[in-house]
């Protein structure tokens, strides 16, 4: 399982500090493809928080007995961006996906009662 966690962590640095513009570049096709709009949350920082996300949506979604469907740290930019978009998608960060759960964010920071503190002198 720690090689399997290390794959999914090197995913995610060879993505981030390598091939950034290559899945910025897929997210913009995908959502031309798609008419995804990110207004909300631009797709440049949407790209950087889906592949932030890869490592936990992995462990969500498939688990170790997917480790051996990893794509490696060579291939392709295509085979990279499919591995994205399957398990942490950059289309979760659209103004539709996002406005869906708007209501219930902003009913739950309204409703959190936080304590405030008061200094006494």
């Amino acid at each position: 399982m720690a090689d399997c966690r290390a794959a999914v962590r090197a995913l995610a640095s060879e993505m981030l500090a390598h091939r950034r513009a290559q899945m910025l570049e897929h997210a913009r096709n995908e959502a031309k493809q798609s008419t995804f709009a990110y207004s909300r949350v631009k797709i440049g920082p949407a790209v950087e928080a889906a592949i932030a996300g890869l490592e936990w949506g992995f462990w969500q979604t498939a688990g170790d007995g997917h480790c051996d469907t990893l794509p490696h740290v060579t291939d392709s930019d295509d085979k990279l961006f499919d591995f994205l978009k399957a398990t942490s998608p950059v289309s979760d960060y659209n103004d539709d996906q996002l406005g869906y759960y708007a209501p219930y964010t902003t009913s739950r920071t309204r409703s959190s009662a936080i304590p405030t503190t008061r200094c006494r002198t």
